[in-house]
């Protein structure tokens, strides 16, 4: 899977991760919208390929993107022509050839031609990876692409994705009180290990929270639990990295952490700031940023006095932090933001597309998704 899904994993977006898998495809635009905005599609030049028309859009995927036009949702190429129109309720993004519908018997799956390649029956489902894909009925399961159960359906509190032969599952959740983590209300206890491919339990359950495998390295969360003030939030706890063994190769000991990508992972050190660990939990990078992203095609976006700039490995500045807010680099360009308008940058931190559209994100596939009012 692409590694900007190895986003830093922030305490107050955890509990939206965990119900999003469960909910799944009841919106497939998470992200924010603006009233009044349309997206479009530009090349590296941006240049508009496919004109601002839409009121909301993905990425390009397996050369196909979702878009919305008023209430209708269908799938158009890289010309802006529908390929795939509205048959069903619902439609996630294509991930290994396959996207999640719906209508009223359940989710199924299409494939690139539009063509229904699982009949809708599942009561909830997720996107496929490695080959496999979680769906639920009274429980969590993984099937293939006939979709035939290769792992039968047990009582797991979540569905999961595999990512380099394994997937988390979370075995547990219990309801119980403690005074120390939370004097005035229950707080829930969740237990996450990992399954293979069999559907074997290669590493127990025994973390509060666990993350996918990336680079070998899998970020968990000891000590952790969801407290229910007002809503629910997963919070507290020591963040910390196991191996393929379920060893804890660096010790949980951080508030906040993010996924290796890069050969480092980013880290939150209290009263310091965000720095940059390698995989034997050695710091490389000084924890000084009030705000650090992963690294992608070798610099990371980081923050220091209000705004953005992008280091190399070695936490040297090579494009001087002058943005308001800034996107990985994908492709060889990344999204920024100068006042209110988002342009493009190459690795020099010259402006390639000059700042001018309302939202602009990474280019996947040749052409980035942009909007303007």
């Amino acid at each position: 899977m692409k590694k900007k899904i190895f986003v830093l994993q922030l305490v107050f977006i955890i509990f939206c991760l965990f119900y999003a898998e469960v909910l799944v495809a009841q919106d497939p635009f998470a992200h924010v919208v603006k009233e009044h905005q349309l997206f479009g599609f530009i090349n590296k030049e941006g240049k508009f390929i496919i004109p601002p028309r839409y009121r909301r859009a993905e990425d390009f995927s397996n050369s196909l993107a979702l878009v919305s036009h008023g209430s209708k949702l269908y799938y158009i190429n890289k010309k802006g022509d529908i390929v795939i129109d509205n048959k069903f309720l619902i439609y996630s993004n294509f991930r290994d050839g396959y996207a999640i519908i719906r209508d009223n018997s359940g989710n199924g799956y299409i494939n690139t031609d539009g063509k229904v390649a699982i009949k809708p029956k599942f009561y909830r489902a997720l996107n496929f990876s490695d080959g496999l894909a979680a769906v639920s009925d009274s429980g969590w399961g993984f099937i293939n692409k006939s979709g035939e159960f290769v792992i039968k359906p047990r009582p797991y509190q979540r569905g999961s994705y595999f990512v380099e032969g394994l997937a988390v599952v979370c075995v547990s959740s219990e309801w119980v009180y403690d005074k120390k983590k939370d004097p005035e209300m229950k707080i829930k206890i969740l237990k996450h290990g990992y399954i293979d491919k069999k559907g074997e339990m290669v590493i127990d359950a025994k973390f509060d929270y666990a993350y996918d495998f990336s680079e070998g390295m899998a970020l968990v969360n000891v000590g952790g639990w969801i407290s229910t003030h007002g809503f629910e939030e997963f919070i507290g706890g020591k963040y910390g990295f196991i191996n393929k063994k379920g060893k804890m190769v660096i010790k949980p000991s951080y508030a906040r952490a993010g996924s290796f990508s890069e050969g480092l992972a980013v880290v939150f050190v209290e009263k310091k700031g965000w720095g940059y660990i390698d995989k034997r939990g050695k710091k490389v990078i000084k924890p000084k940023y009030e705000y650090a992203d992963f690294f992608s095609e070798g610099l990371a976006a980081a923050k220091i006095k209000g705004k953005y700039g992008f280091i190399n490995k070695k936490g040297k500045m090579i494009i001087e932090p002058t943005f308001d807010l800034a996107r990985e680099f994908s492709e060889g360009l990344a999204a920024v933001k100068v006042g209110e308008k988002w342009g493009y940058i190459d690795r020099a931190g010259k402006f390639i597309v000059e700042p001018k559209f309302t939202d602009a994100y990474t280019f996947s596939e040749g052409l980035a998704r942009v909007a303007v009012f």
